[in-house]
């Protein structure tokens, strides 16, 4: 909707605004479901980091009906069902055994889920061509991976995903079951995280104005210096260690990523024609998502790997150095990949000041 919505700097605005918005409610999220589950209200227990969503959700779609303004219609074509079936089909292929392997000791049929995944999703873009050459309108427009930012924009972004999901997780386990804490202490230790995420989709406006391309460089740094900083508060830990030597990691994770996901958004969807505008978001939220089932497998293969039979805290240290090692692996990959992405180049007319208040949206890059 924003994209469709919002032109040039408006759209940055408006991209700025959400993305710290997000932050600020996933803090708030954090921090109430985190007390309500320990409070165990009504003796529901966990059923609280969920429940709370159902009325929220109704509320919201009263507002966004009487608030939110018409989006103009995009081009008229008809639903484009079948595909959404096949890829909702490959979605299940690949995220089912992903999260359900470890719990199941990886048996022979989810390695055959995921195999079958492959030719399905042939079958799926496929089918897509096909609408496109008859002149319809296909869910994924495949001409949109034609793009050089959305093509390689979208592989640095499943990987950011796989990071994000993953390495938050893996760290408020520790911090619980590991260090034995309940779970609004957890969310105390790492609610710097969403607030630095906030701060770090601000920084990345001037980032992108200066350093176009550049920006996914400082995202993946700070990634990786937040692992490394982790790595180093852990080192010869003993029993008596304080879960609170985690948190200067924590929120450079969390402005690392802040960076990395605005950036990624505005690198993505900056020359998709408004026509493709929902495809476009469609196909990056649904590599998120996707990502974020793989990174969360990857990443548990390692840690639980770690931690064994013997679920001690020394074991969650272990598994967790082995998230931070994973985490500057992928750190270093973003970089790697950054190349692929069209160099941008600094404009004299785009010498502005970093500490602008107006650079701090995404900047349009293309001067429109």
């Amino acid at each position: 909707m924003i994209q469709r919505t919002f032109d040039g700097h408006d759209r940055t605005r408006a991209f700025s605004v959400f993305l710290m918005v997000s932050a600020g409610g996933f803090m708030a999220g954090q921090l109430s479901s985190g007390a309500l589950i320990s409070a165990d209200v009504f003796g529901l227990g966990w059923r609280w980091a969920f429940l709370p969503i159902v009325p929220i959700g109704f509320v919201l779609w009263f507002f966004a009906a009487k608030l939110l303004p018409h989006t103009p219609p995009g081009v008229a074509g008809r639903l484009d069902i079948t595909g959404a079936a096949v890829l909702g089909v490959v979605s299940f292929l690949v995220m089912f055994p992903l999260i359900q392997g470890r719990n199941a000791g990886w048996p022979i049929w989810i390695f055959v889920m995921l195999t079958c995944a492959l030719p399905v999703f042939a079958a799926f873009v496929s089918f897509e061509r096909r609408i496109v050459a008859r002149g319809g309108s296909p869910l994924i427009d495949p001409s949109l991976f034609k793009i050089p930012t959305f093509n390689a924009g979208n592989i640095i972004t499943m990987l950011v995903g796989m990071l994000a999901s993953a390495a938050p997780l893996y760290i408020i386990l520790t911090i619980q079951i590991g260090f034995g804490r309940n779970a609004l202490q957890a969310a105390y230790l790492t609610c710097p995280m969403p607030f630095a995420n906030m701060f770090g989709s601000l920084a990345t406006a001037p980032l992108l104005r200066r350093f176009g391309r550049g920006a996914i460089a400082f995202g993946a740094l700070f990634c990786g210096l937040s692992a490394v900083v982790i790595l180093i508060a852990v080192h010869g830990a003993t029993d008596s260690i304080n879960p609170i030597v985690l948190v200067p990691g924590v929120v450079l994770l969390g402005f690392g990523l802040g960076i990395s996901i605005a950036s990624g958004i505005a690198i993505v969807l900056g020359d998709v024609p408004h026509a493709n505008a929902g495809s476009a978001a469609g196909v990056q939220a649904t590599g998120l998502q996707l990502s974020g089932a793989v990174g969360i497998a990857i990443y548990g293969i390692a840690f639980y790997g770690a931690i064994g039979a013997t679920e001690n805290l020394s074991s969650y240290i272990a598994g967790m150095r082995w998230v931070m090692w994973i985490s500057i692996g992928l750190a270093l990959v973003q970089v790697a990949l950054m190349y692929r992405l069209p160099k941008h180049r600094l404009g004299a007319e785009e010498d502005i000041p970093l500490g602008d208040p107006e650079l701090l949206v995404f900047p349009d890059l293309h001067g429109d």
